[in-house]
């Protein structure tokens, strides 16, 4: 006997998850799909999405494998669905949903959102102002792609030689991006740069925000920045008011007062001073308000009054010390990245070679606020196949990619029928 359809407006509603690893969530997300399964949703119009190949396919398994013993035992449905809304009808015949979802499973839409996307980009290149024909690239090929972009970023610093402004620009950007950290090769800092960071700057909004202490930390661009001598005669006064260090303790203190004159900005804390900002961390409000108990060396020690605000002044003062040190260093990166990424764009995108961190990319581009989504029609078509979309791992979900999602998605969220729905777990 077919399934029962979906109940009236308001009963299936938008769930969004979070929850540790280990607690269930790929649990709820098969409990998910097969709920809609037996209110009667065709497994064509549900999306599930993940982010690996492996993922996926222990998804599809597990959705496979549960809706076997329910098609084996129908008793089990009762306390398999306990709970959710709408409830599921007592006449669902398990064994014709299993057969309709392996008939259908060439079709289904339960994969990565990489593949998601690329199959939107290949269908509907024109529509989305994509390059028609395009080779995608698999990680290997990603890589290589890149390094031979780094090389002739290279070449051509070297060919346009010192004088050339532009390549003037780039080795201090890339002195600025390199100042304190650990020595190595220009090429191993590079490629180790494009490796980490080409992707977060993908999803960025260019170098404006990269390095910006007035978005990240106002308080601390608008401060002086404290040297190295202030920060020592801060570091004495705290050990003159401290209160009974005891032995070790005192020795302590010293030894903070020589590492706060010889700590390089940029670089690991010394033992010393990481254990004194671990210990300002963790009675950060004690520390606010004038009172506060820390354990010193084996000595439990009250901090009050103008102990407390010393110690607050010379926590904040390492602390903006090295937050402008890594500020330099990113707006560095992002000047390094800037130049990287206009010949990247030349040599490989404009080309029609395509990464799968590009697809997302160009779709967001094509789909921004600023602008309306290329062509009515796609969108029309798109919105009128899926009514239903399942979201893993949604922590680790891009702004690229979200941005494309949501203009996919956001029919649904104004849809209150209560017969579409989206569905997300993360961390």
């Amino acid at each position: 006997m077919p399934a029962s359809p979906v109940p009236a407006s308001g009963d299936l509603r938008h769930e969004l998850i979070s929850a540790s690893a280990g607690s269930g969530k790929t649990f709820q997300l098969v409990r998910r799909y097969l709920h809609l399964l037996a209110l009667g949703e065709e497994p064509r119009r549900i999306v599930a999405m993940t982010f690996t190949r492996k993922a996926a396919g222990e998804f599809f398994q597990r959705i496979l494998a549960q809706l076997a013993r329910l098609a084996t035992d129908p008793s089990q449905a009762v306390a398999y669905f306990e709970g959710l809304q709408p409830p599921v009808p007592a006449d669902v015949d398990y064994p014709a949903l299993l057969r309709r979802l392996i008939r259908q499973s060439p079709r289904l839409r339960l994969g990565t959102l990489d593949s998601f996307f690329s199959t939107i980009a290949n269908c509907f290149p024109m529509e989305t102002g994509l390059p028609a024909a395009a080779t995608m690239l698999d990680e290997d090929e990603t890589a290589r792609v890149q390094m031979e972009t780094l090389d002739a970023l290279l070449d051509r610093m070297q060919n346009q030689g010192p004088e050339d402004r532009t390549t003037q620009l780039l080795l201090a950007a890339i002195k600025t991006a390199s100042f304190s950290t650990e020595p190595k090769s220009l090429e191993e800092l590079l490629r180790t740069w494009v490796k980490n960071n080409h992707p977060l700057w993908l999803n960025s909004h260019g170098a404006a925000c990269w390095g910006d202490l007035t978005r990240l930390w106002p308080q601390a661009a608008s401060a002086s920045e404290p040297d190295s001598s202030r920060l020592q005669a801060l570091a004495r006064r705290l050990r003159d008011l401290f209160p009974t260090p005891g032995k070790s303790g005192a020795e302590a203190l010293d030894d903070l007062i020589d590492e706060v004159l010889t700590v390089t900005p940029g670089m690991a804390p010394p033992k010393k001073i990481q254990t004194f900002l671990e210990k300002t961390a963790e009675h950060l409000d004690d520390l606010l308000r004038g009172e506060a108990r820390i354990m010193w060396w084996r000595k439990e020690v009250d901090i009050t009054g103008e102990t407390a605000q010393v110690w607050l002044e010379l926590a904040q003062g390492l602390c903006r010390r090295e937050f402008v040190v890594r500020a330099q260093r990113a707006r560095g990166l992002a000047g390094f990245l800037a130049a990287y990424e206009t010949l990247y764009h030349e040599r490989v995108r404009s080309q029609g070679r395509l990464s799968f961190a590009d697809i997302p990319l160009l779709l967001g581009q094509s789909a921004g606020a600023d602008a309306d989504w290329p062509g009515d029609d796609l969108w029309f078509r798109l919105d009128s196949r899926f009514d239903h979309w399942m979201l893993d791992e949604f922590q680790d979900t891009s702004h690229s990619q979200w941005r494309v999602t949501e203009r996919l998605v956001s029919e649904v969220f104004q849809d209150d029928s209560g017969r579409r729905s989206f569905f997300a777990v993360g961390d």
